[in-house]
């Protein structure tokens, strides 16, 4: 697995160079038995850029869905922006209004609705991304403790900089994770930030 740190600037170069990341020298074209036959097949895996929500409002403790607060929806406006070029083919967030929120700016630049997930499902939610079309690029907002276990699970390995419950920490929101998966065994990581 190949793992990068890049810029913000540097996003759009790291998006453009996931298919070959993806894809090391020996597995590419990659060789598949066919009914008995060796045939080729040309690598198309798909990206998977993960962010967490936005920062939140934490006045109301008993508010179990809260809103983003005005710098959140500030970040949300930037991610809008550093990703409103790419050619993103899906919206996913899960059911809070946080989550929905941090993609709403970037749903609205693209034309495109943010599809909801239950939060409580993470696996489906994995195996749906794992499962993904070839080329297709899935933009998904989440949550601190799940980001890391989609990337995990989708074998992108551990992220740097975790807690020690292996969550984001509670203060980090600007971190973005590009993730491509297919063609080879384990997925490439390029951590960015929205800072």
């Amino acid at each position: 697995m190949s793992r990068r740190t890049v810029r913000v600037t540097q996003l759009f170069a790291a998006l453009l160079a996931l298919p070959l990341l993806a894809c090391p020298p020996d597995r590419t074209p990659a060789c598949v038995l066919d009914a008995g036959r060796v045939s080729q097949r040309l690598c198309n895996p798909h990206a998977i850029i993960l962010v967490r929500h936005a920062e939140k409002v934490t006045s109301d403790p008993n508010d179990e869905d809260p809103d983003l607060t005005p710098a959140g929806r500030e970040r949300a406006a930037r991610l809008a922006k550093l990703l409103g070029k790419t050619a993103v083919t899906r919206l996913v967030a899960t059911e809070y209004k946080r989550t929905r929120n941090t993609l709403a700016p970037l749903g609205a630049r693209l034309g495109m609705e943010v599809e909801t997930r239950n939060a409580g499902e993470t696996l489906d939610l994995i195996r749906e991304l794992g499962n993904a079309a070839p080329g297709s690029t899935i933009v998904v907002a989440t949550h601190s403790n799940v980001l890391p276990r989609i990337v995990a699970d989708l074998g992108g390995g551990r992220l740097a900089a975790l807690d020690p419950q292996g969550n984001l920490p509670d203060d980090e929101f600007g971190r973005v994770v590009v993730l491509s998966v297919g063609c080879s065994s384990a997925a490439t990581v390029a951590e960015l930030s929205s800072d």
